[in-house]
Formats: C-alpha cells, sequence, structure tokens
C-alpha cells in the first residue's frame, strides 16, 4: 500500500515542481462544490453551490467545520504556502488555516495577517478590503520548525487568541515542503492570479511557464489597474477561458465565444501557452464629452495578445450606475482601437453595439484584436451616430484638407451628406457598409 501510495504522489505532483505535499482545490460536480486533494485523491469537504462559491467564475468551497490534514511527510525547516481565499467581509477576523509542529500550533494564517507563533510574529496584511478576493504567499527557512499537518477553518489553539473560525470561500491551497526558487515561485503565483483575477504580490510581473513576461507591471504607463485575462498552461494548471475584473461597484467580463455562469461551463478552445491581458488606467467611471450626442467612458482599458488564436470574444459589464444613467434613444457602444481614445485611424477602430440583458450590457462576436496590444472602452451614442475626424496638412489657416467619416449603427446602405454654414449640399456619397468615407482633399477650405 505504502508503494502505491508514493507511486501516486509522484504521478500526481502538479506545476512541474517537486516536494509537494498538499494540492486542495475546489472542484464543481452535480451542483456540488468539492475540496478536493489531488495528491492523495481525496474529498476533504464538500457543500451546495451558489453565487457566492465562486471567485472569477471558478469554484471557492465556503467551508462549513473545521477540517485535519496530515501532511505526507513533514516540512522540515523549510515550506512554501500558496493560499486563494476570498473572506465574508460580514465576519470577524477568521482563521483559514493552522500549521502544526508536532502537537502545538505554530503558525496561522488569518484574513488580515500571518502569524509564527512559535516566533511570536504578527505580520498584518496593508490590504484589509475584505470585499475582494487574495491570494497569500508565505514562506519561511527556520531550523527546527517541522510542519507536519493542517487544519482548515478551525479555531485557534489558544484561547485567548481573539480569532474566529473562518467564514469565506477557499478557492485552492498549495504547501510545498520546501522554498521555491524565485521564479517558479512568480510563475505559479502568476497562474493563479489570473486564474482568479486577483492581485500579484507588488513589484512581480506576470511570467508565464517558461519565465517569459506576459505582462510588465514596470513598463511606468497608465494601464497597470486590476490586471486579469485569459490564459492556458498545462504544466501551471491554468485554463481560463473568461475572466472578469472591477469596475466601480460594478464588473466587466470577458470571454472565448460567451460568458458563461462558470469557467468549466464554457467549453472554447484556446492554444496551448497563449493569453489574453488587460488592465485598466484607473480613471474615473464617468463619461466625458466628445460632441453634443456622444461622450466617452474615462475608464479605459488596454489588451494584450500573446498567441491567442482568432475566436471570437464575448464582452459583459454589470454596472447599476451606468445602468441609470442611460436616456431614451441612448445605447453603449464597445469600440476595441489600436490607439488610446483620440483615434488616430477610424479604419483601425471597431464598434458594437451593446445590446441589455437582464442587468447587464452585452456584445458578442468581437473581432480578436490581431495587433499585440490594443485598447478598448465604453461610448454612450445615439443608436445612428458617426464618427469624424479632421485631416489638415498643417495648423496654417489656408491649409487645405480632408475629413473622414465613418457610420455606425443603422443599417446599410448609408447616404451621407455635408453641408456648410450657409446649408449649401458641399458634397455626397452612398456607401455600402460601416466603411470609412473620406472626402476631397479641399474639403475644409470649401467650408469655409
Amino acid at each position: 500500500m505504502q508503494i502505491l501510495k508514493n507511486f501516486i504522489i509522484l504521478m500526481c505532483f502538479p506545476f512541474g515542481l517537486p516536494a509537494q505535499s498538499i494540492w486542495l482545490e475546489s472542484v464543481v460536480k452535480h451542483d456540488q462544490v468539492y475540496l478536493y486533494e489531488h495528491v492523495s485523491q481525496t474529498i476533504v469537504d464538500s457543500s451546495s453551490l451558489n453565487e457566492t462559491s465562486l471567485i472569477n467564475f471558478n469554484p471557492a468551497l465556503n467551508i462549513t467545520q473545521a477540517q485535519e490534514i496530515e501532511l505526507i511527510q513533514t516540512a522540515e525547516n523549510q515550506c512554501n504556502v500558496f493560499t486563494v481565499y476570498q473572506s465574508n467581509p460580514n465576519y470577524r477576523e477568521g482563521l483559514i488555516w493552522s500549521g502544526y509542529h508536532g502537537s502545538k500550533e505554530a503558525l496561522m494564517l488569518t484574513d488580515q495577517r500571518m502569524v509564527d507563533l512559535a516566533s511570536a510574529k504578527f505580520m498584518n496584511f496593508l490590504d484589509q478590503d475584505l470585499s475582494t478576493a487574495k491570494i497569500n504567499v508565505y514562506h519561511h527557512y527556520k531550523q527546527g520548525l517541522n510542519i507536519n499537518r493542517l487544519t482548515l477553518a478551525s479555531r485557534p489553539q489558544n484561547a485567548e487568541i481573539p480569532v474566529v473560525n473562518f467564514q469565506g470561500g477557499i478557492a485552492e491551497l498549495l504547501f510545498f515542503n520546501k522554498v521555491l526558487a524565485p521564479q517558479a515561485k512568480q510563475k505559479l503565483e502568476s497562474s493563479l492570479a489570473l486564474k482568479y483575477s486577483t492581485a500579484l504580490t507588488p513589484g512581480y510581473d506576470y511570467l508565464d511557464e517558461h519565465g517569459a513576461v506576459i505582462w510588465d507591471t514596470k513598463n511606468g504607463d497608465d494601464y497597470q489597474n486590476r490586471i486579469s485575462g485569459l490564459g492556458r498552461s498545462t504544466n501551471l494548471k491554468l485554463y481560463q477561458r473568461q475572466s472578469s475584473s472591477p469596475l466601480g461597484q460594478g464588473i466587466i467580463s470577458i470571454g472565448l465565444h460567451q460568458i458563461a455562469k462558470r469557467n468549466d461551463l464554457n467549453h472554447s478552445e484556446m492554444n496551448e501557452g497563449s493569453y489574453l491581458l488587460w488592465a485598466d488606467n484607473n480613471d474615473a467611471v464617468s463619461f466625458d464629452k466628445i460632441d453634443r450626442k456622444t461622450s466617452i467612458l474615462k475608464r479605459q482599458w488596454k489588451v494584450k495578445n500573446i498567441r491567442m488564436n482568432q475566436s471570437p470574444l464575448a464582452f459583459q459589464c454589470k454596472h447599476k450606475g451606468l445602468e441609470d444613467d442611460l436616456k431614451m434613444g441612448e445605447h453603449y457602444w464597445l469600440f476595441v482601437s489600436d490607439y488610446e481614445y483620440d483615434f488616430k485611424n477610424l479604419e483601425d477602430v471597431q464598434l458594437y453595439q451593446m445590446d441589455k440583458y437582464e442587468s447587464a450590457f452585452e456584445v458578442q462576436n468581437i473581432a480578436m484584436p490581431e495587433t499585440s496590444e490594443s485598447y478598448f472602452g465604453i461610448i454612450k451614442a445615439p443608436e445612428f451616430w458617426a464618427m469624424t475626424q479632421v485631416h489638415q496638412a498643417n495648423c496654417e489657416a489656408d491649409a487645405t484638407g480632408n475629413i473622414a467619416i465613418k457610420p455606425v449603427g443603422g443599417q446599410a446602405p448609408y447616404q451621407l451628406k455635408l453641408y456648410d454654414k450657409s446649408d449649401r449640399l458641399i458634397e455626397q456619397v452612398m456607401i455600402a457598409d460601416q466603411k470609412v468615407w473620406n472626402t476631397q482633399e479641399s474639403f475644409i477650405e470649401r467650408l469655409r
């Protein structure tokens, strides 16, 4: 039996990393969430599935009672632990797990701090926002501190420690009997951050399984906020087909083909080693006027496409404020462009009308950005309108130039007419679809 047990352990080491003692992951089957331990192939706990059981479309078990897990191999002098969890902000500080040295509680992770009881060290978290999911990464080298078992969602052994058993969801927990090399740790944390749409350790870049940077967090541009994405890496146990990121008091979601109820219910395929990541500019969730009838959301997003196939995308926005802000005759439009707004070339701008479904604005069949970097955002405009861009040779008063016009919405074919200030018809054209019409070079001079 011991030989079979060791064989199973060797076959079940995930992530291509050695010395793993525990890999707990929340999985769904028949509307139940199970906390499954991959190394020993056992079910630790289960509960019914509900909306609060998900972190970024992936299950997170709400533990109902304390659980104890024996380490198959004691972690001698060192360990590395990765924990993904979602707290319930309505409860007191909760104990997520405890690590035992023999019969004594030596380590504690709560949703507000990491505690080394053996050294009486309390490491408080800087981010005390309990409403968002978190990744905690802990490691130590400490002679004589050997961890032989964990307990989940229990009360402290010392009744004087003022914490309660954890009330929230545990999505994943990985316990290693050694401290991983820095790059291995960063790769694993990157995959967990994308899977659960949580923040990385400050200063970390996002890495793929080969150690290549897939998102540079230190490049100095404005788009470094609420990084999220899709990606596939078999070695890192990542297959994220849809993800969400916060938008003020709401969220946006992007998925391959659709936004399913859960990630495992989206059966779209993507290439191994491919990623689609995005982040926002941290601007206000409010609109700036473009002209009399159109305005643009100040919050915008940058997208990076890394080897992603050309599958169509789906976009969803849930935000009560945006819903209430829409007036009669107005619609929301998703724009995708090679450039930030002040669009430099209307040919490179794709626009999609967002339809209202229940509490969300949605659009499907969005063309995958072909460039490695692109931008997207939301425009508020009528059902039928036109984007315009003035091209002038220079800023001199007598300069000539033309105007680019792109019809949006409505039904093709389009008849476009341009008039001067005296209502004289200057130019007209019929176009068959939403292509850009460039007026004659002399057009600006003729408007005077």
